[in-house]
């Protein structure tokens, strides 16, 4: 008998049809969801938010610091220093976008004097504070069910305020940069920058061009009432 030789197996009629792989969408840099949320001009820090930065297959890097010096001189009027080194804090998830880390894991193996990476997924609420009445409600705001995403905000502003060698840009990101990333950047600009809850919904869905995502607008929503009935933050406003 020929080697590699298999005989012809015979035809199942009505059989089950061949499995189907569903290709995976395609993620690109949008320039445009890039934007510039907070500035120490002590540390000389910089806090983006924005989308994941792959293009073409691969690391944006090029694209990523271009378009944050953009935002500084729209915003700030002034360059990014030729040596800010990148914090890119990336919020995907390793179960099904562990091929977009993998991009961000080799570009900061093979350059680490440009960027540092930390991995730091977060995924949203299941429940709606909606649904449970007000005596409820106060006891389980106090819950550390959604404590990944206080830990972060308060890591991220002790960060953008630690004067190191070399300025920072810190880039929190997931992968179209408006529903894990509105949920930290939000919670972040109702703690910290006086916008409101719906201030914050309202830029996460321009920058998305639709609605968030119900898992994240829940964990958002969760946050929002925390930061207004427990801390006493009365900049968050109506909740809704």
């Amino acid at each position: 008998m020929t080697a590699g030789y298999s005989a012809q197996q015979p035809s199942i009629p009505n059989g089950p049809p061949p499995a189907v792989t569903k290709p995976k969408k395609e993620v690109v840099f949008t320039p445009r969801k890039l934007r510039l949320v907070d500035y120490d001009p002590l540390s000389g820090n910089y806090l983006f938010r924005g989308n994941m930065p792959i293009a073409n297959g691969r690391f944006a890097y090029d694209e990523l610091i271009n378009t944050m010096n953009q935002r500084s001189i729209e915003k700030l009027e002034t360059p990014l220093p030729e040596d800010t080194y990148i914090l890119d804090i990336s919020l995907i998830s390793k179960l099904n976008e562990s091929h977009l880390l993998k991009h961000e894991q080799v570009f900061t193996h093979t350059n680490p004097d440009l960027m540092y990476l930390i991995h730091y997924p977060v995924y949203g609420a299941v429940s709606s504070p909606d649904y449970y009445p007000r005596s409820i409600l106060h006891i389980m705001l106090n819950l550390p069910f959604i404590g990944d995403v206080y830990s972060l905000v308060d890591k991220l502003r002790r960060w953008l305020n630690q004067e190191r060698s070399r300025p920072m840009a810190l880039f929190v990101h997931c992968q179209a940069g408006s529903d894990r990333t509105g949920m930290v950047i939000g919670t972040y600009q109702m703690q910290f920058l006086g916008k409101s809850y719906l201030e914050v919904i309202e830029e996460a869905e321009e920058i998305a061009g639709r609605p968030v995502k119900p898992l994240q607008k829940r964990g958002l929503k969760w946050i929002a009432y925390y930061l207004r009935d427990s801390k006493g933050i009365q900049s968050v406003g109506v909740i809704y």
